[in-house]
Order: C-alpha cells, then structure tokens, then sequence
C-alpha cells in the first residue's frame, strides 16, 4: 500500500556579505535594508524584531520581552537581557488554583478565570523595548530613528492580511475578544476575524495607527518613553482601570541588563549563549549530557538510536529543570550546566543507549509558545541571535486603549503554586524558554541559530546543533531534519519518521505520540539558523512549512 505525501522544502539562501532571517519576509527585508543602508547586524535585527511585531502580533512585539546574543567585530560576546518582571504587588499565592487541571503554554496546574495566563493580571513589566534600545545605544550605528522607521511604516499603512495572520486570529479569538481595543484593531465590526484574500474573493487589510504612533514616540524619545512617559501612563492607566496589579514604580523602575554569556562546549565547537534561568540551561545540559556517548556520528541522523539518545537527554534535563531552576538561583545554573553533572547522570545510567526511562518524574508536556527568533550576520563579522516573545499568542491579549500594544502575560512564565522553585515573587525575573546561541568555531562565529516554539524550541536548538557539528549538515537539512521532543513520559516523534523507526522507539520503551507538523501547526520549535563558512560564505537555513525567509547580501 502506498499513499501520498507532503513533501515541500526550501532553498538555501546563500550569501557573502550578510544575512538576516526572520520569521517573515518583510521582517526580513526590513533587516537586509538596515545593512544596505550601511547599518550592522545589532540596528538589522532589531528592526526585523520590531517589524516581526507589526505584522505577526501573536508572536512578540514591544510589550513582550526579549533577549539578544551580540558577537561584536572586536571577538567579545555580549547579552542583552530583556526578559520580564513580575509586579511588586505580586504574591506567591496571588491567584486561585481551579479545582483541576493545566492550562498556559506551560502547562501549570489552572487558576481561575485563567487569570494566570490571560487579562489584566497576567502582566507584568515587559523588557523587549528596554533590550532593544541598550542594544541599539551601545552597538548600534543607524541611530534609533532610521531602526524604527520600517516598523513605524507598515504600522501606519493598510496592509494586506495574510493567512498566517488570519488564521491566528480565528484560533486565539476568545482571548482578544475579552479586551475591547484588540477586538477593534484585529476584528471587524461583528467580531469576527479579519480575512486574507482566497483568489477568489478580496481579503481586509489592518492599519495600526496607535502602534505607529507609539512607534514613533519611541524613536524620539528611546526607552524612557516607553518607561515612564506618555506611553506609559496610558498603559498603566489601562491595565488598572482593567485590574491589573501593573503600578509606575514597576515600569520606571525597569531596566534591560548587559551581561556576560554562558558559554559551553560541544565537541570542538565554543557554545555563547544565554545565562541565568532561560531555555540555555537545558540545551546545555542536554547537549552535556549527549557528549559523553561516543560514535554519535556513525549513527543516522533520523534514526532510532540518535533519536532515543535525543529524546532521553531531553528527558533528563528537562527533569532538572523542573527541579531545581529558578531565576533568582545562580547556583542551579551553574551546577545544570556543568560537564560533571552529566556525568554524574550517565554514571547513574540514568540515560541508557538499550532503554528508555519514560516514567521518569517529569512536569506535564507543555504546549507550545508563540514567540519569534532572528539572525543575522554582517559584513563585519558581528552576529546577532535574538528571541522575542509575548509569551502565549498575543500574550494578555491586552491593548492598553490609544497605544497598538499588546502587553505579554509575564505571569504565565511562573508557577502559580506558593513554595515551588519557580513561585511567584515581588519583582522576580521569569524562568524563560528562549535560547538564542552562537557557536564559535576556531574563535569565530561558526552558527548563528535559535527558535520560537515555548520550551519545545531547547529541543529544535539542540537538534540543529547536534546535525551541524556530529553530522556536518547544511544550516536548511539541519533545522528541518526529523524531529523528537521529550520532557514527561511521552516522546514526541515527527510523523515523517520512517516506520521502522518508530517501532524501535516503542521497543525502547518509548511512550510515542506522532505529531504532523503542518503549516499551522507548532509540535516542535521552529529553528532558524546561519552558519558562517571558513572561505565566509554565509549559508541560511529556515522551516520548511513557515513564512520564514532568509535574505542574503
């Protein structure tokens, strides 16, 4: 028996004096203008996040958070940490659990009215405006106005809707109709979705002229506009008269922090990464834990034993994520990431290449995140890996009345249950997913890469990375090869594995869900990555089913 199959793929766009991938192609165009125009690859990834912002709203923007890795020319690596804060009202046992069950992209147990994840006190302060300007003041060259102008142009333009954004808005329609301004922006006048052109019938075109606006004070004005001027005191003023627990001392209080790396090895690659409590942690303990398994090369790719191998390092580090991580504890980082602690693990046998262990303790499978990853390479050599997110699909689903902003549910990234490692506290930082990464390779940047998709992106990272470095494949293969995702008792397999595969999976003892990625659809995280050839050539690799687009220069 025989039937038919999906099989679409991309080319691989190829380049040699810079590159910019984004998860759309305007984001991207807008990127690849800022180098034309003679900016560097901090002013082009910001202005491909700002316009990413604009045109996909269910995945980030100004009211989210976000974070950046900046290889400058000069050989140093930097972070610029705009992750989220909780409100200083806030309080471990600050919402009521429901009586059962999960709900949020990380699956905590559900609080009621789902207050946790979505309204007014879900937010909390937001960093990506404070990230991006730091970036730009620092490392930047195009100067904050030329930046913004893109994003600020599309803003404040009719723009075709597409199908992508069409069909966000049917799905997550509940959420934004519960807030009247969102409802008014990304709706029609009976509530129900804006429609994309089918061929056969015109489709709506979205303006966004109080995000223009609020754009444009931005870019006079910098981050303290955001902070503590006008824009702020209409977001405050908002998310109050909504519930919220938001005040002016936690926005004008806010500050984006400049900071060392993480940084790792994997075989003979130098990992740059993000530190504290993000999704870095467990990529690099995964990754740790797989470099202690000789001959990993002379397996397939998309065959069972690596793929048992991936899923049980998975499995095994997102348990200890789970246990012990938490954004005010340096020390679990340190102890998460280190080549001893893996080796401790494999000393236990606690990874077995002959078994799987799928009733490991281990949280709920968590769903995926709408979030966005850029990267870019200049002709200068300067690389950026930047992560922004609202957290779930347009985050609150707040749009503070007169301002086109979207505000992130900084609080879905807590647990909302008191005495937990990750509990709720008075401006505690979020325990994040995201892991933007630059590997080096003979002291230069070798791979640029990172991925949205909540905390299934540490495992599209970590595959991209074992392909690239155990199995040399291009940046395209690597992102898009056969996929695995483990963190509870399910191993979640890419439904183009071979059947055979599968089999041996379960004769491991895998507990196997198929997952069929399409269009749509986001079982796995979406890895886009550039890698940097010794002769320079630049070589980009994006998701074959998403709108993401790599320009070369």
């Amino acid at each position: 028996m025989s039937r038919s199959e999906w099989r679409i793929e991309k080319t691989e766009a190829v380049g040699r004096r810079g590159m910019v991938i984004a998860d759309d192609p305007r984001a991207a165009d807008a990127g690849a203008g800022i180098l034309r125009s003679g900016g560097n690859a901090v002013d082009a990834a910001v202005a491909a996040a700002l316009v990413m912002g604009v045109v996909d709203p269910q995945t980030s923007g100004i009211g989210g958070v976000a974070a950046m890795v900046v290889h400058r020319a000069d050989g140093a690596t930097t972070i610029i940490d705009g992750s989220g804060v909780a409100p200083r009202a806030s309080s471990a046992d600050m919402f009521d659990l429901a009586a059962s069950g999960s709900a949020g992209m990380y699956a905590w147990p559900a609080t009621k009215d789902n207050q946790h994840n979505e309204g007014p006190r879900s937010v909390g302060a937001p960093g990506a405006i404070a990230c991006f300007c730091l970036a730009l003041e620092r490392y930047g060259r195009a100067g904050r106005a030329a930046v913004l102008s893109p994003a600020i142009e599309i803003a404040e333009r009719d723009e075709p809707v597409t199908w992508v954004f069409a069909a966000h808005l049917g799905n997550y329609a509940e959420r934004l109709w519960k807030n009247a301004e969102a409802t008014r922006i990304f709706y029609r006048p009976s509530r129900a979705p804006l429609r994309t052109e089918s061929g056969l019938e015109p489709g709506d075109r979205v303006r966004q002229p109080d995000l223009a606006n609020t754009l444009r004070r931005i870019a006079d004005g910098g981050a303290d506009e955001f902070y503590r001027g006008e824009t702020a005191r209409a977001i405050l003023d908002d998310v109050r008269r909504l519930g919220g627990v938001l005040t002016s001392e936690d926005l004008g209080a806010y500050e984006a922090r400049e900071l060392e790396p993480l940084t790792s090895t994997y075989r003979d690659i130098e990992l740059r990464t993000l530190p504290g409590a993000s999704g870095s942690t467990t990529l690099i303990e995964a990754l740790n834990l797989l470099e202690g398994f000789d001959g990993l090369d002379q397996l397939r790719p998309d065959g069972a034993p690596l793929l048992h191998l991936i899923a049980e390092a998975s499995r095994v580090a997102f348990r200890d994520r789970f246990a012990y991580l938490s954004s005010d504890d340096p020390k679990a980082v340190a102890l998460l990431t280190s080549k001893s602690f893996a080796a401790q693990h494999r000393a236990r046998r606690d990874i077995d290449p002959a078994r799987a262990h799928p009733h490991a303790e281990a949280a709920p499978l968590a769903a995926p995140a709408d979030t966005t990853h850029v990267s870019v390479v200049d002709g200068d050599g300067m690389a950026v890996s930047l992560t922004a997110t609202l957290g779930q699909a347009y985050g609150s689903g707040v749009v503070p009345r007169g301002t086109g902003v979207l505000l992130a549910d900084v609080m879905t990234w807590f647990d909302p249950r008191p005495g937990r490692a990750n509990s709720i506290a008075p401006g505690k930082r979020i325990l994040w997913a995201i892991a933007p990464t630059i590997a080096m390779r003979s002291g230069r940047p070798w791979l640029v890469i990172g991925a949205p998709g909540g905390r299934r992106l540490i495992t599209s990272v970590l595959q991209g990375v074992v392909n690239c470095v155990d199995f040399g494949l291009g940046p395209q293969a690597a992102v898009n090869g056969i996929r695995v995702h483990c963190e509870d008792q399910n191993t979640l397999l890419d439904a183009r594995a071979a059947a055979e595969v599968r089999d041996a999976l379960v004769g491991y003892g895998h507990e196997v869900r198929i997952a069929e990625e399409n269009f749509f659809s986001t079982h796995f995280g979406r890895a886009n990555a550039i890698r940097v050839d010794p002769d320079g050539t630049l070589r980009g690799g994006v998701h074959r089913l998403k709108p993401t687009t790599a320009v070369a220069l």
